[in-house]
């Protein structure tokens, strides 16, 4: 599929997507691999060690894989 904003659509609580995450201040931008989740204080964490992202950074893209895009098995 592509990026997908996240004011346009959010991908279901437990998948795992490259997001790109946007600074507040200085207006940088990065992609990290995080988890969608529903919880009082926070929607996403880090794929990796499950962390809590900084409230420094919004998630304003992520990307919604296709069956093309998985690996092949």
């Amino acid at each position: 599929m592509g990026w997908i904003k996240t004011s346009d659509r959010l991908p279901r609580a437990g998948a795992e997507v490259q997001c790109r995450l946007k600074h507040f201040n200085t207006k940088g931008v990065l992609e990290h691999r995080l988890v969608k989740v529903e919880e009082d204080d926070c929607s996403w964490r880090t794929a990796d060690d499950h962390s809590e992202i900084s409230y420094d950074w919004d998630v304003v893209e992520w990307y919604e894989e296709t069956d093309q895009d998985a690996p092949n098995q």
